[in-house]
């Protein structure tokens, strides 16, 4: 298939400026005001005479006006183009990634507008961020993988775009930060130093954030969230998401309890040196948790009851949550900032809407590289 028409499209995309000359009252009345107290009166002069002295300043002032009105709207048509270009390189850049069924969207009225519309916003935008993000957006909204609920998910993205606008680049940090921190788990992390890197290269670009209320007032009114009364413990989500690194070892009799054979003792347990303590084993248990009710097509051999003992006894062995924060805190490098940044401000009360969390999202994807299914959370 032919797609020369659609980087045509792009490059043929321009924007007409009409703007119209105004006069303002409140201007012209503040500047005879002025120019009135301005006027030293040695002898008095007619009404008539003051009224062409007035008049003869504002001329004066509206022509200077009208000379920087044309200089300005030059510039800001020089500017929009120049940002409007940026944006479709980030869209021309994306669309290699595009299938054939994907181009078959540009059929669609709705995709149309939306191109149009964001076409439109990239020239207001200021920063090139934002601009890479809107055709991020714009490049999800085209593929739409969700085939769960694609059309719920089309109006998500469709909204998303018409919002970035209303965002500063903090609340975009912002919004990540609470989708990372409130939202998603790491499966590759297998033990208190991979957490550290993981903080490092996947929260830490968002960790910088302004703290105020007004800040997070903005995020409610843009769409992209709500602030309730209650709030979510960082801490406890620690322990919910990586319960297997924060557990206290466990005694022989403690596993006679459970049951488990020999074998199966040493696939999930291994005993601490010499002594009558075991050690968890990361990896076998990950597998055994991974799916909703210990379903695994791995350990299908396995005897449910067997691994829903397993689970309680690691549940039964967590740290308190003061030992699990000092864990944290002094195992990784970003670990007390990540809980000081969640419990000292409004983010512990931040909940996100389905457009904050593609937003969110996005912009995660377009920082660090990694990639999200959002059918995890719009379906």
């Amino acid at each position: 298939m032919d797609f020369s028409w659609f980087k045509s499209l792009f490059e043929k995309i321009s924007i007409s400026f009409h703007w119209s000359k105004k006069n303002s009252p409140t201007t012209n009345t503040k500047i005879g005001t002025n120019i009135e107290k301005q006027l030293i009166i040695n002898q008095g002069i007619s009404p008539e005479q003051f009224h062409q002295i007035n008049e003869s300043v504002l001329k004066i002032v509206d022509d200077r006006i009208n000379i920087y009105r044309e200089t300005f709207k030059l510039d800001a048509k020089l500017v929009f183009n120049e940002r409007l270009k940026d944006f479709k390189e980030f869209l021309l850049n994306r669309t290699h990634s595009l299938s054939e069924l994907d181009y078959e969207r540009f059929k669609e009225p709705d995709m149309q507008l939306k191109i149009i519309e964001a076409t439109n916003l990239s020239g207001r935008i200021s920063d090139s961020n934002r601009r890479e993000l809107l055709a991020n957006l714009v490049i999800r909204r085209i593929k739409n993988e969700n085939t769960k609920n694609q059309e719920l998910t089309d109006i998500v993205y469709n909204e998303a775009i018409s919002t970035i606008d209303k965002l500063t680049l903090n609340q975009l940090k912002t919004i990540a930060l609470c989708f990372l921190l409130h939202y998603t788990k790491h499966n590759n992390i297998t033990s208190l130093k991979e957490m550290d890197n993981y903080f490092n290269k996947y929260i830490g670009p968002f960790l910088d954030i302004k703290k105020s209320e007004s800040e997070f007032q903005h995020i409610v009114y843009s769409g992209c969230g709500s602030i309730s009364i209650g709030s979510w413990d960082i801490v406890n989500i620690f322990k919910a998401n990586y319960d297997y690194l924060l557990v206290k070892p466990f005694t022989n009799k403690e596993l006679e309890v459970i049951g488990l054979d020999s074998d199966l003792q040493k696939l999930f347990f291994t005993q601490y040196e010499k002594t009558d303590n075991y050690l968890l084993n990361i990896i076998p248990y990950i597998n055994i948790v991974s799916k909703a009710i210990f379903e695994n097509i791995f350990f299908q051999n396995i005897n449910e009851n067997i691994i829903k003992k397993i689970y309680q006894l690691v549940q039964s062995h967590l740290e308190n949550n003061a030992d699990v924060k000092k864990i944290i805190e002094t195992s990784t490098i970003l670990g007390k900032q990540i809980i000081e940044t969640v419990e000292k401000t409004k983010l512990q009360n931040l909940t996100l809407t389905s457009v904050g969390t593609a937003i969110a999202s996005t912009y995660y994807e377009q920082i660090t590289s990694d990639k999200i299914n959002i059918a995890l959370w719009i379906n």
